[in-house]
């Protein structure tokens, strides 16, 4: 979820700035009304519409699963989201 407020990727990903820019510029460029992106997950669910509890931990979602998969089940549910 690189685009959320506390994203962390702004951080570590180079912005193109140059090596020479003055002050005023960088606000103008830079500064402006910071984007409300992200994902925003609304509502998870199994495929009969009942919520499956679960967490979000920044870019990774942790879904709790009603019963243990066995190795070669397969478990499917919905997510309810915008951008």
């Amino acid at each position: 979820n690189m685009r959320a407020k506390d994203s962390k990727t702004p951080l570590i990903e180079g912005s193109g700035v140059s090596d020479v820019m003055r002050p005023s510029q960088f606000v103008s460029t830079f500064m402006k009304e910071r984007f409300d992106g992200g994902f925003n997950i609304e509502e998870v669910s199994d495929t009969s519409g009942d919520p499956l509890p679960h967490m979000i931990n920044r870019t990774m979602m942790r879904i709790e699963l009603p019963e243990v998969l066995k190795s070669g089940d397969k478990f499917s549910f919905n997510v309810k989201w915008w951008y």
